[in-house]
């Protein structure tokens, strides 16, 4: 009954009181909507590339325009000479510069080495990473093409010339993100990181303005002490576990990004572990900070190290040892490897993600062990 009663009250004070409310509510409406159209087209294509084509022969011409038919590239304009091109480069006209040099036709029908010049900025490399793909394949294709034509007109089959003209042959499979879309890799985190975020914002600021108002009034009972943590908890995270689902099932498929049917107890399991965890640890939070303005400021030089030290942006065994000691201390270390497989591979199950809830349901154990210390220590109890 006592958890009833601390549940229900943190669910209406949730609802009243207007702060509260624009952060648990309002946050994660807005985060979804600007996350979706932010990432509407998956990957980034059309990247602008100027060129400065000297060989002008209707072979070149024909290379180019099977180049600016790609998805990935698109061929702006058109300069004279190679300083023209990087003077364009550096207005930000385009991302990169394709330079044909002349002879190339001619060195190409003797079969010499003939090479086309491909300068792109790479200091955003999402942006100048299609523009070096789009012309690779193109270039590659036309590369074994010519020397296929040559053995074919000297006699050999064409299956034989086309395994002399490329006789080591890569065979890559790319599995649960043909497209390479870079949505795949950085969404499913980011949807939890900003969760994580907005529950550890909303719980703390929760508690922390009830003692702003000299309103705090912690259970007066020891046996009281778990039901009012998990009361005043858990409704931070049942409601973000229905916004997760709501992301995922809901504005995901928008951009591209497949939500598997089959996959749903999983994800609303693993979904809800974390969001327990993260709402103990600001409940937590919000028993070590003395107001909300202190609680503010903390936080503010929490929520981007954690995402960064988390694994989601960069795998975690490149970090340096004791920032991967470090990155133990938020959730989503434990979570975000295993939700982006879940989501994104059908036939990922739980034995290969158990080592997960272990992992979180071991850090929420230890958060409410320390919370129960804290509360069990206070005068007041």
């Amino acid at each position: 009954m006592s958890f009833i009663k601390y549940f229900v009250a943190e669910c209406k004070r949730l609802l009243s009181n207007p702060d509260i409310r624009l952060m648990a509510l309002g946050a994660p409406v807005l985060y979804g909507v600007v996350l979706c159209f932010a990432y509407l087209h998956g990957r980034v294509h059309n990247v602008p590339v100027a060129v400065v084509n000297q060989d002008n022969s209707a072979f070149t011409r024909e290379l180019l325009r099977q180049i600016d038919a790609t998805e990935e590239v698109q061929l702006e304009s058109s300069y004279v000479t190679l300083p023209d091109a990087g003077i364009a480069m550096a207005k930000g006209k385009s991302v990169a510069t394709l330079y044909v040099p002349r002879n190339f036709t001619q060195k190409r029908l003797r079969l010499q080495q003939s090479p086309l010049y491909l300068a792109t900025n790479t200091s955003n490399f999402a942006v100048s990473n299609p523009s070096m793909v789009g012309a690779s394949t193109v270039t590659q294709v036309y590369g074994a093409g010519t020397l296929m034509t040559v053995l074919r007109k000297a006699g050999l089959p064409s299956g034989k010339a086309m395994v002399m003209a490329n006789p080591v042959a890569l065979d890559t499979r790319t599995l649960f993100n043909p497209l390479l879309n870079y949505s795949y890799f950085f969404v499913p985190g980011l949807i939890y990181a900003i969760l994580q975020q907005i529950i550890i914002v909303g719980l703390c600021f929760s508690l922390t303005d009830e003692k702003d108002r000299e309103r705090w009034q912690p259970p007066k009972k020891r046996s009281e002490i778990l039901p009012f943590i998990f009361g005043r908890s858990l409704p931070y995270a049942i409601l973000n576990l229905a916004f997760s689902l709501l992301f995922i099932y809901g504005l995901l498929p928008w951009i591209q990004i497949p939500a598997l049917p089959s996959q749903f107890p999983l994800i609303f399991a693993l979904s809800l572990f974390f969001t327990t965890a993260v709402a103990l640890m600001a409940f937590l939070f919000g028993l070590i900070f003395k107001d909300s303005v202190t609680a503010f400021v903390a936080l503010m030089f929490y929520s981007m190290p954690a995402f960064l030290i988390s694994g989601m942006s960069w795998p975690s065994y490149n970090l340096p040892w004791p920032l991967q000691i470090l990155s133990w201390l938020t959730p989503i270390t434990h979570f975000g490897h295993a939700i982006r497989r879940v989501m994104l591979e059908p036939q990922v199950g739980f034995n290969h993600v158990w080592g997960t809830f272990l992992s979180l349901t071991f850090f929420s154990l230890i958060v409410v062990g320390i919370c129960y210390i804290m509360m069990r220590r206070s005068p007041r109890i």
